[in-house]
């Protein structure tokens, strides 16, 4: 009965494998805690979009099936590639992190062999079948700089349609003018096939369906744009070549000038100084018009008038430059050039309108005539008197007919209007090009102040200005994670790869890692720049980041203040330091210090970020371990192996979980052995002790009996 109750309790004890389970449940809840920033971290991850150079070995595998490839049907290989799978789709990434290079160009020959299939693919009927349904993206280069060339359509259009009213132009240039119609027409005739191929979103997917976005461009208003453009009002030019404004209707084109300038201010570097162009651009097409204007409303006036103050254009007020022979100042040493007024009365300058006949007597033969075309003298006086009334910068004679006045009064409503207009654009790029100028005096007045309030050292604020000056003249007063918290975290992370992931491969701590990991430590990355002799750690600081080194010098100096390495772009610092070890391999200190030579651009991982992105990296994280003793191994500092622990805190939660069950199941074991072992031990000396009671119970009388006869003995 003691062996079965002995059983029954044994089984009815509490299981510490119990325990795990139980913890299990605590398991599935943090699990569900972090599964969202997992997935997050996820998503923005993607090979194919980090390491999208391939491989220098598979360039020429690429190129012998370009031809196979091209040969299909576009929209079939759109359609198969939609089947494909996502672990199909990342095959595709590196397999060799070391490999990657950057803008590395083909070789000669790879070169030469692209040229040969792209001329092989002109001769095959797939390339004009691919021409007349290949979609074209709005945003690609071809797209833009046809764009361009239907800007320059319209430019053409808008400068020479109104050049005709004045004289001298009909001619060689009208032939030419006809020739460019004809090429600007087959240009907008193109364009409106190249827009029944541009493709659109359609629930943030681009739509290939060259039948789709045909039928919706046909029923667009820039379709019927287009084909207002093109009426043929200008066959009238035939009968009669001075109707020019026959081709008015080509400026409804002029759309996609505004397109082009758009397009413009996000490629290029210079946006402001575009924009200013551009409002330049529009104040000149203005005053062009409105000379040609002034001009016909003068024509039909009358241009005989020898009146300089009337309104209308006259040729008194534009007459041909007379420009003397000799100079009175250089070449009148004999006295022979200048007109001589010796003798006359002591105020003859304002007396020479009385011999005024007798001066341009003597200067005739002094003199010769700069002479003009018609045409020239028309325009730039047009040119001049149009510029000067839509900007009301100068007080101009008084129109005499209503055609003036009407003429007056548009161009003052354009020059409130329009020119204000232009006028605040440009104040607001002005302003806007000064932001960082005014932002950078007001930070540099205000710790101007503050120094001199607080009695800095002189020294220290020469020190503090000229790194300010610094980081002024280098842009370092942009906010980086400002500009960039409004683009996509993919996008985010494809920059940095492209600003990092050369220097991060560069590091031996990583080389060959999973890409996902490099990934995630790339948009860790925390930008940190230095002055002369700053300090960025330390002898005895904790360590717990890895600097490396975008640009500039930093040297490593030891505890005597020796120079024992120049760090130069590309190096790094602290490798070892990111993961926190212990025992002998303590690295929770900096045995060197780091100092800037001059100024320079620092990139610092840290320790906290490393250990979380490792959780997610369980293989990576070994062969990290792995890496970091080899290193301490190297510079003699560890002959012991990695306990489980020293890497625990870059344990995922699951992982913790598991090694705190495979601990608990220990402990289980080990006590289950105890109590077994105790269970028996304590049945054996029952069995004795209840063998010893039953014989005291049998001789129990003798035992007395000797015990009272041992009393007597001893009195």
């Amino acid at each position: 009965m003691d062996n079965e109750d002995v059983q029954e309790n044994t089984r009815n004890k509490p299981s510490f494998a119990s325990i795990v389970y139980t913890t299990i449940i605590i398991k599935t809840f943090l699990k569900n805690l972090k599964k969202e920033s997992q997935l997050e971290r996820m998503s923005n991850y993607h090979d194919d979009l980090v390491f999208n150079v391939q491989p220098s070995s598979s360039r020429q595998n690429n190129i012998d099936n370009e031809v196979t490839l091209e040969e299909g049907n576009k929209q079939n290989n759109v359609e198969v590639n939609e089947k494909k799978t996502s672990k199909e789709v990342n095959q595709k990434i590196v397999r060799n992190i070391s490999d990657l290079k950057i803008n590395n160009p083909l070789p000669k020959d790879e070169k030469k062999l692209k040229i040969n299939i792209y001329f092989k693919k002109i001769f095959k009927k797939s390339f004009y079948k691919d021409i007349l349904f290949q979609t074209i993206n709005r945003s690609g280069d071809f797209y833009y700089f046809w764009t361009l060339f239907v800007s320059i359509a319209c430019f053409y259009n808008l400068i020479l349609m109104v050049v005709f009213v004045y004289d001298n132009v009909f001619g060689d240039l009208y032939k030419i003018w006809i020739y460019g119609n004809i090429v600007c027409d087959v240009i907008f005739l193109i364009d409106i096939f190249v827009q029944s191929k541009i493709s659109y979103l359609d629930d943030g997917i681009y739509v290939t369906n060259w039948k789709k976005i045909s039928k919706k461009y046909i029923y667009s208003i820039p379709f019927l744009l287009d084909i207002l453009t093109l009426i043929p009002l200008d066959i009238f030019l035939i009968i009669k070549k001075e109707l020019t404004y026959l081709r008015l209707n080509r400026l409804l084109k002029c759309y996609r000038f505004n397109e082009y300038v758009e397009r413009t201010s996000m490629r290029t570097g210079y946006p402001h100084a575009f924009k200013i162009f551009v409002l330049i651009t529009i104040c000149l097409i203005l005053f062009h018009w409105n000379a040609s204007f002034y001009f016909i409303i003068s024509v039909l006036g009358g241009t005989n008038s020898e009146d300089r103050n009337d309104w209308a254009y006259t040729d008194v007020k534009n007459a041909d430059p007379l420009f003397p022979t000799c100079d009175v100042n250089i070449d009148d040493h004999m006295g022979e050039c200048g007109f001589n007024e010796t003798g006359r009365d002591a105020n003859y300058t304002l007396k020479r309108e009385t011999y005024i006949d007798e001066m341009m007597a003597y200067w005739k033969d002094k003199m010769y005539i700069s002479k003009y075309s018609n045409f020239t003298k028309q325009y730039t006086l047009s040119f001049y008197w149009s510029s000067l009334t839509l900007t009301t910068c100068g007080q101009q004679p008084y129109p005499n007919a209503w055609q003036e006045n009407i003429l007056e009064v548009m161009d003052t409503i354009i020059g409130v209007l329009v020119f204000a207009t232009i006028v605040g654009s440009v104040g607001a790029l002005v302003s806007t090009g000064n932001r960082d100028k005014a932002e950078y005096q007001y930070i540099l007045d205000g710790i101007k102040f503050y120094m001199k309030y607080r009695n800095v050292e002189p020294l220290f604020q020469k020190r503090v200005i000229q790194f300010i000056s610094y980081l002024y003249n280098e842009g370092g007063f942009t906010d980086d994670n400002k500009i960039l918290d409004f683009l996509p975290k993919r996008l985010q992370g494809q920059i940095a790869v492209n600003l990092h992931m050369q220097t991060l491969i560069g590091v031996n701590l990583f080389k060959d890692m999973e890409p996902g990991l490099l990934y995630a430590l790339v948009l860790k990355l925390n930008r940190v720049m230095y002055a002369p002799d700053d300090y960025l750690c330390n002898i005895g600081d904790p360590a717990r980041e890895m600097f490396i080194l975008k640009r500039g010098k930093l040297r490593t100096v030891d505890k005597n203040g020796n120079v024992l390495e120049v760090l130069e772009e590309g190096s790094t610092f602290g490798e070892s330091s990111i993961i926190k070890l212990h025992g002998k391999l303590n690295n929770d200190k900096q045995t060197l210090a780091l100092q800037s030579i001059g100024y320079s651009d620092v990139y610092i991982l840290k320790r906290d970020d490393v250990i979380k992105i490792l959780q997610d990296y369980p293989k990576e994280r070994e062969n990290l371990s792995h890496r970091i003793r080899k290193l301490f191994e190297e510079n003699a500092e560890a002959k012991e192996k990695l306990d489980i622990t020293d890497l625990g805190t870059t344990h995922s939660i699951e992982e913790q979980f598991e090694i705190m069950k495979e601990i608990i199941e220990d402990l289980d074991r080990r006590i289950t052995e105890a109590y077994d072992k105790f269970d028996v031990s304590s049945s054996v000396i029952k069995k004795k002790v209840t063998k010893v009671e039953g014989m005291y119970k049998k001789s129990r009388l003798k035992i007395k009996e000797a015990y009272k006869n041992s009393l007597q003995i001893r009195f």
